[in-house]
C-alpha cells in the first residue's frame, strides 16, 4: 500500500491505481513476469505445431489464441544461432527486454513463441527490438 493515502481493493478485488503503478513498476524493473513466460508445460509445443507464423530477416514468430486472457512469450535460441551459451543467452535477454518494452501494446490471450533465425547473433540491441517489433507488426497483434 502506498502511504500517505487510503487504497483499498474495489469490489472485483482489482488494486486501486497507484498499487497498480507501484507492481506494474516492480515488474518492469526486473526480467519478464512468470505469467507472461510461455514454456514446454504449459503449451511451447501447441504453438510451435498449430500456430500461424511470420517471418522476418532474422526472426520468425509463432502465435496461437490462447483462452486465459494473457500474453504468454517463450523465445528460442538454438545452437546454430550461437554455439556458446553465454551467446544464446545474451540474444534471449535482449528478446525479452525488447517484448517487456512492448507487453502494453499486445494484445491479450495471445501465445508467441520467438525463434531466432541466423544472422540475429550480429545485430545489436536496437536492430533485434527494431526486427521484433517488424514481426509482431507484421503479425497483427498490436492494440491499434
Amino acid at each position: 500500500m502506498v502511504s500517505g493515502s487510503v487504497c483499498q481493493p474495489n469490489l472485483a478485488g482489482m488494486f486501486c491505481k497507484e498499487e497498480e503503478l507501484r507492481i506494474e513498476k516492480k515488474y518492469l524493473s526486473k526480467m519478464l513476469p512468470p505469467g507472461f513466460r510461455l514454456n514446454k508445460v504449459n503449451g511451447l509445443a501447441k504453438v510451435c505445431r498449430y500456430g500461424k507464423g511470420f517471418k522476418t530477416d532474422s526472426l520468425l514468430i509463432k502465435i496461437l489464441p490462447n483462452q486465459e486472457n494473457k500474453i504468454r512469450l517463450a523465445f528460442v535460441v538454438s545452437k546454430k544461432i550461437a554455439l556458446k551459451a553465454n551467446q544464446r543467452n545474451l540474444i534471449k535477454r535482449r528478446l525479452r527486454e525488447s517484448a517487456k518494452e512492448m507487453l502494453k501494446e499486445i494484445k491479450n490471450s495471445n501465445d508467441i513463441a520467438v525463434f531466432s533465425l541466423p544472422g540475429l547473433e550480429k545485430k545489436n540491441f536496437d536492430q533485434i527490438r527494431d526486427n521484433l517489433k517488424r514481426a509482431l507488426a507484421k503479425a497483427g497483434v498490436f492494440n491499434r
